[in-house]
C-alpha cells in the first residue's frame, strides 16, 4: 500500500499515511468501514465528522477514505511537535480557536439574562478587554457581547441553545470569574480551504469545534456551512460527505472502531441563491441539513448509562459467534439505539433495563465480562442447547486445557515484559496527568477518554520507538561483549574495518525489526491467554458454587424468576411482552439466560412498530443463532 501511495501522493503525504495506518492497525484490533464506495473518487469534497477521539479521528478518516484530505486543524495542535509535523506533511490548514487564545478577564462579572446585560465589579476593564462579538465564558456558560458601554457595563446577545449551563442567570446578583474569548478573523483560513476545493481536493472538518467523550453530538459550528456555501459561490461544486466515527472503548488497546461514510450531498441550489441575499439564513439551513446527515451515521445516546444498556442489549441478542459484515455491525448499533429511544417509556423495557444494570453490576463485582460468560456458556452448552456430558467433568477438563495452554504459551510471551513494562510505567502517569489537565480546561469533556486514547497513541509511539532503538543498541553492545567477535574472524573482518561496521549496522537494524515484531505478537498472545483465564474464572466460579449443578446443566434448564405480572391488551386482545421480574438473585449465567430470552421476546414483539428493516434484522439474528439464514438483512441504511 505504501508503494501505491508513493505513486498517488507526494512523498511526505505517502509517508504520513503509512505511519498513521501502521499506528492505527497496531492500536486498534478491528476497524470496520461502511460506505467507502460512497466517497467521490475525485472533485471537491468536504468530509464532516463527529469528533470523539482527538487526533485519532483525523488519522482514521485519512486512512479509510481513499482520498488525500487536508484537515482544518487547531493551530494549538499544529504547534505540537509530532502532531504538527504529521499535520503539515499532509497539508493541513491551521485554525486559531478562540478558546486557545482566551485570557482571564479582570474582576468579576454579573450576568442578567432578562435585560441581556453584563455588569462588572472588582476592577473590570471592559473597554480595554472586550470587543463586540467576543465571548464571556465562566461557570454560567458562554454569552456573546453585543456592545461595550463602559469599563463595568456591556450588553449581550441572546444566548443560543446549549450555551448556558443549567441555573445560569437565576441569581442576577452573583458575580463570576470569567474568561474573554476574542472574535477572530478566519478569512485567511477560509481562503486557503476554498483554494484547495477549487483544485478539486478534499477538506476534512470536525464542526463540533473540539473533541469530547460525550454520548451525543455537540451543536455544530457554522464554519462548515460557510466553507461549503463560499466554495459554491466561487463556482466550485462541492460534495459534503458525513462521516460517523464510533469507538468501542476508544482508549483500550486492540479495541474496535467503526467508520461509516454517508451519502454525498450537494449544496442545494436554492441555498446557493439564498446565500446571495441572506447569508445567515442560508448558513443556518445548510447547517441543519449537515447536522441531520451526520446524526444518521453516528450512534448516540442521552447518557453513558443508556449507551452501556444499548451495548449490552445488542450483545444479548447477538449470536455468540457472530460473523457479520461491517455494514451489519454499524446498522445494528443504530437500530438498537433507535429502539431504545422508541421504547424508553415502555414498562416492560424499563424493567428489562433495571435487570440489565443489575447484571452488569454483578459482572463487575465478580471481575467478569459478558463476553466471558457468553463464551463459557456457549462452549459448555453448545450455544444454548443442553448436551450430554456438559456437567462437572467436562468443565474440569476444559479448565485443565486452559491451564495447559497458559503453561505452554506464557513462557514464550513473557520476555516481552522487559520492553513493555518500562513503556507502561512511563506512559501511564503521563497520560493520566495530561488527561486530568484536559478535563479541567474543557467545558465539554466528561472523563477525557477522547484525550486518553490520542495521548496513548502519540506518546506511546514515541516511547516504543525510543525503547526499541535502545534495545537494538544493547544488542550490538552485547554482540561485542559476549565474545562473538569470532564471527568477525570467521568472516575475515577486521574489527575496525568498514565491513565490520556494516555487520554492526545489519545487526542493529535486524534487532530493530525483530524485537518490535516479537513484542507485538507476544502481547497479542498474552491478551489471548488473559481472555482464556477470564473464561476459566467464570467456569471455576460456577463449578465451585453449584458443583454437579454446573454450568452446562444450568444453561439447558429454565431459570426460576421472581413472578411478574403479564399484562393483556384491552378487551382480551394480544398480551404485551411480560416484564422480566427480579432476576438479581440468580447467578450471572442464570441472569444472562433469562435476560437473553426476555430481550428477544420484547424486541420481537416491538419489531413491527420499529419498522420493517428492524424486523428483518431481528429475524436475521434469530435465524443465525439456530444455524441458518432466511432473512435478507445486509445492514444497508435505508
Amino acid at each position: 500500500r505504501f508503494c501505491g501511495d508513493l505513486g498517488r501522493y507526494p512523498a511526505p503525504v505517502a509517508a504520513a499515511r503509512f505511519v498513521l495506518g501502521l499506528v492505527l492497525r497496531v492500536f486498534y484490533g478491528t476497524v470496520r468501514v461502511v460506505g467507502r464506495g460512497r466517497v467521490p473518487p475525485q472533485g471537491a469534497v468536504v468530509f464532516v465528522g463527529n469528533h470523539r477521539n482527538q487526533f485519532i479521528d483525523g488519522a482514521m478518516l485519512q486512512d479509510t477514505c481513499g482520498r488525500e484530505v487536508h484537515f482544518l486543524v487547531a493551530a494549538k495542535s499544529m504547534r505540537k511537535r509530532f502532531v504538527g509535523a504529521v499535520a503539515r506533511a499532509m497539508g493541513s490548514i491551521p485554525v486559531e480557536r478562540p478558546q486557545d487564545v482566551a485570557k482571564a478577564g479582570s474582576g468579576r462579572v454579573r450576568i442578567d439574562l432578562e435585560s441581556l446585560r453584563a455588569s462588572g465589579e472588582g476592577g473590570t476593564r471592559f473597554t480595554e478587554e472586550l470587543k463586540p462579538g467576543c465571548l464571556l465564558k465562566g461557570e454560567f456558560g458562554a454569552v456573546a457581547v453585543a456592545a461595550v458601554q463602559g469599563d463595568a457595563a456591556a450588553t449581550l446577545k441572546p444566548p443560543r441553545e446549549g450555551d448556558l449551563k443549567a441555573g445560569a442567570g437565576d441569581d442576577a446578583a452573583r458575580a463570576y470569574a470569567y474568561k474573554v474569548l476574542p472574535k477572530l478573523d478566519h478569512s485567511e483560513m477560509f481562503e486557503a480551504a476554498w483554494a484547495a476545493l477549487g483544485r478539486g481536493e478534499a477538506i476534512g472538518i470536525f464542526p463540533e469545534g473540539g473533541s469530547h467523550d460525550r454520548t451525543e453530538l455537540l451543536p455544530l459550528k457554522a464554519g462548515v456551512a460557510v466553507l461549503a456555501l463560499g466554495a459554491e459561490a466561487r463556482g466550485t461544486p462541492v460534495h459534503v460527505v458525513p462521516v460517523g466515527l464510533t469507538y468501542v472503548d476508544a482508549a483500550r488497546w486492540r479495541s474496535q472502531a467503526l467508520v461509516e461514510y454517508g451519502p454525498p450531498q450537494r449544496v442545494p441550489a436554492e441555498l446557493v441563491e439564498l446565500h446571495k441575499t441572506d447569508a445567515a439564513a442560508a448558513r443556518a439551513a445548510l447547517l441543519e441539513d449537515i447536522t441531520q446527515a451526520l446524526r444518521a451515521v453516528c450512534v448516540t445516546a442521552p447518557s453513558y448509562r443508556e449507551l452501556k444498556i444499548i451495548h449490552m442489549t445488542r450483545r444479548l441478542l447477538r449470536p455468540v459467534r457472530f460473523q457479520g459484515q461491517a455494514s451489519q455491525y454499524t446498522t445494528l448499533h443504530k437500530f438498537f439505539a433507535e429502539a431504545h429511544a422508541a421504547m424508553r417509556d415502555d414498562a416492560a423495557y424499563r424493567d428489562l433495563q433495571a435487570n440489565i444494570e443489575a447484571y452488569m453490576t454483578k459482572l463487575k463485582a465478580y471481575g467478569l465480562t459478558d463476553r466471558d460468560v457468553a463464551s463459557a456458556s456457549a462452549s459448555s452448552a453448545g450455544g444454548g442447547r443442553a448436551r450430554r456430558g456438559s456437567g462437572v467433568a467436562v468443565q474440569i477438563l476444559r479448565l485443565l486445557r486452559i491451564a495447559l495452554t497458559v503453561l505452554v504459551f506464557a513462557p514464550l510471551a513473557l520476555p516481552c515484559a522487559v520492553t513493555v513494562v518500562p513503556i507502561r510505567l512511563i506512559l501511564h502517569p503521563i497520560v493520566e496527568e495530561k488527561t486530568r489537565e484536559a478535563v479541567a480546561n474543557s467545558s465539554v469533556k466528561i472523563k477525557g477518554d477522547d484525550v486518553r486514547a490520542s495521548l496513548k497513541v502519540v506518546y506511546g509511539t514515541g516511547l516504543v520507538v525510543a525503547v526499541h532503538v535502545l534495545w537494538a543498541l544493547v544488542a550490538v553492545v552485547a554482540f561485542e561483549a559476549c565474545g562473538w567477535g569470532a564471527m568477525h574472524d570467521a568472516l575475515g573482518f577486521d574489527g575496525s574495518s568498514a565491513e565490520a561496521g556494516l555487520l554492526h549496522a545489519a545487526l542493529f537494524f535486524a534487532a530493530l525489526v525483530v524485537v518490535p515484531t516479537y513484542n507485538f505478537y507476544a502481547i497479542l498472545l498474552l491478551t489471548f491467554l488473559h481472555r482464556q483465564l477470564r473464561v476459566a474464572k467464570a467456569l471455576a466460579f460456577c463449578l465451585l458454587r453449584y458443583g454437579n449443578e454446573g454450568l452446562g446443566a444450568r444453561i439447558g434448564r429454565p431459570q426460576k424468576v421472581t413472578p411478574a405480572a403479564t399484562t393483556g391488551g384491552e378487551g382480551g386482545g394480544e398480551a404485551s411482552p411480560r416484564t422480566v421480574g427480579d432476576v438479581s438473585h440468580l447467578d450471572v449465567f442464570g441472569m444472562r439466560s433469562v435476560l437473553k430470552e426476555r430481550t428477544r421476546e420484547l424486541f420481537f414483539a416491538q419489531a413491527p412498530k420499529l419498522g420493517p428493516a428492524f424486523a428483518d434484522a431481528m429475524k436475521w439474528l434469530h435465524v443465525d443463532e439456530n444455524g441458518s439464514r432466511q432473512s435478507s438483512f445486509q445492514g444497508e441504511v435505508k
